[in-house]
């Protein structure tokens, strides 16, 4: 499979991090209009249980998501030097291929964030900073959730933070994008 390497200089800091999640969310509203997505979401909400409304119906979904995407997910640090993201397609013919993606954070969000707008759910990327409310942010996360009028709870879709030992209880900073339909 061959993947599309384009070379962008990014700010240090807040400014980056808001840089880097710009780019994060047009692979996703991008990538969830792709045929692979849209197949992937179907098959996946295929599966899922549903619910006694359209509301539970989609938090099943949510949750069959971000299922499907942890128990193919292997968590790998992007290099010193670069920050890497990867679209949902080539993560997508990577899974097909050896059976998991290996990257980070950034690039479960990319999918998560994808394959559920690909099914309906509305999606948001959060990233968090730890200790303090000035923590830098060194960790994000897709959150998906129905669009229906009893939607109101986002399910967090972190599925990286059991494989990098991240303390949950320790965020001491967070900020939400969320993604344009």
């Amino acid at each position: 499979m061959q993947v599309t390497v384009r070379e962008r200089y990014i700010d240090h800091g807040d400014a980056g991090i808001s840089q880097t999640v710009a780019a994060m969310l047009v692979l996703i509203r991008d990538g969830a209009r792709l045929p692979i997505v849209r197949a992937t979401a179907a098959e996946i909400a295929a599966r899922a249980p549903r619910g006694a409304t359209d509301t539970e119906t989609g938090y099943y979904l949510a949750a069959a998501i971000r299922e499907w995407v942890a128990h193919r997910w292997r968590f790998v640090d992007d290099p010193d030097v670069a920050e890497l993201l990867y679209g949902p397609e080539p993560q997508l013919g990577i899974i097909a291929e050896h059976g998991a993606m290996f990257a980070d954070c950034d690039d479960s969000a990319i999918l998560v964030g994808s394959l559920g707008l690909a099914a309906g759910l509305e999606a948001r990327v959060l990233c968090v900073g730890f200790l303090t409310n000035d923590a830098p942010f060194v960790h994000t996360w897709s959150e998906l959730r129905p669009r229906t009028l009893g939607a109101s709870a986002w399910l967090e879709a972190d599925i990286t933070r059991p494989m990098q030992a991240i303390p949950v209880d320790r965020i001491g900073r967070a900020a939400a994008w969320r993604i344009p339909a």
